[in-house]
């Protein structure tokens, strides 16, 4: 069925998804910064724990960020003593140090109590309704 003022509700719809992820955003934000880490620096941390010696460019495709983004948010976490990079020709490979492993190692089970509780007014189904309706968004984008 079609709805009848398909546009408006639209506007609607993706007006409350950007709040809702602001919201979220802002108070993961907000713990991450109790540690010391942004959002993105995080991210990276997590994404290179997941894929070591992932290569610089391909981090950067993963993450959707630009190249020069990456190599600020990796020279960053390297002068922190969080990641090593590593030339391998013309590409880095990038790994975690010790100190980067244990620090992910902590937050990783922290981010997720965070993140589940974020989402606890939704019950199993409507997490994963909600999850396939996102990949649909993604998959179909115009």
């Amino acid at each position: 069925m079609r709805h009848p003022d398909r546009e408006h509700v639209s506007v609607e719809l993706f007006g409350q998804l950007v709040r809702a992820v602001h919201a979220i955003s802002q108070a993961g934000a907000r713990e991450l910064r109790s540690e010391g880490l942004t959002p993105a620096q995080y991210k990276t941390l997590a994404m290179v724990a997941a894929r070591p010696d992932i290569q610089q460019r391909d981090l950067s495709d993963a993450l959707g960020v630009t190249k020069g983004n990456i190599s600020m948010l990796v020279a960053r976490l390297e002068s922190d003593g969080l990641l090593s990079r590593t030339p391998a020709g013309a590409a880095y490979l990038l790994r975690l140090t010790p100190d980067g492993r244990d620090l992910v190692n902590r937050l990783r089970p922290q981010h997720a109590r965070f993140m589940a509780a974020c989402f606890a007014p939704l019950s199993d189904d409507e997490l994963d309704t909600l999850g396939g309706l996102l990949s649909r968004l993604e998959a179909d984008r115009p």
